[in-house]
């Protein structure tokens, strides 16, 4: 067989075999969709709310996820007793080794009662969780949990994480 012809069918074969694999591959590989972001306390409480807009889509491409979310607080909320809040239901539980952080970030948030002197809000995906922390930034200070308290009615939230699944 003559060298260029035995080639042409290695390339065709490649070819084919990688049109035929592909979309197996992609859907271990890429996947998006939306979820449904839900705004709760931690164990020590609830968080009582009408939600407005609560919109949240996913990229997943392997074990890294990006999630992203607006959350508008369209009536009264009551905080009975003031919890930490924590956005819930995020699609995909977080990678569970020990001390792994992930993260993300608050790019729009309005009517949040934040504590005097934080400079910025960030959120933080505990291991092995489905749920974001809300972090409030000090200078020169550790940061600490967003009390459920810092919410009230027109409350605005919209932001991304981004974190590695199993």
């Amino acid at each position: 067989m003559p060298v260029g012809a035995l080639n042409e069918g290695i390339q065709t074969l490649a070819r084919d075999s990688v049109d035929a694999l592909m979309p197996l591959i992609m859907q271990r590989v890429y996947e998006s969709g939306p979820w449904t972001p839900a705004f709760g306390g931690a164990a020590d409480g609830t968080i009582t709310y009408g939600a407005g807009t609560q919109v949240g889509s996913y990229v997943r491409v392997g074990a890294l996820v990006v999630a992203w979310c607006n959350f508008l607080f369209a009536t009264t909320v009551t905080v009975a007793p003031s919890p930490f809040l924590l956005l819930r239901g995020l699609p995909f539980p977080a990678r569970s080794t020990v001390n792994h952080r992930y993260g993300g970030y608050a790019h729009q948030f309005n009517i949040f009662n934040l504590t005097a002197g934080c400079i910025d809000l960030t959120l933080r995906v505990p291991e092995g969780g489905t749920t974001i922390n809300f972090i409030e930034n000090f200078d020169n200070a550790d940061g600490q949990f967003l009390a459920g308290s810092a919410i009230s009615s027109g409350s605005f939230f919209s932001g991304a994480v981004i974190y590695e699944t199993e």
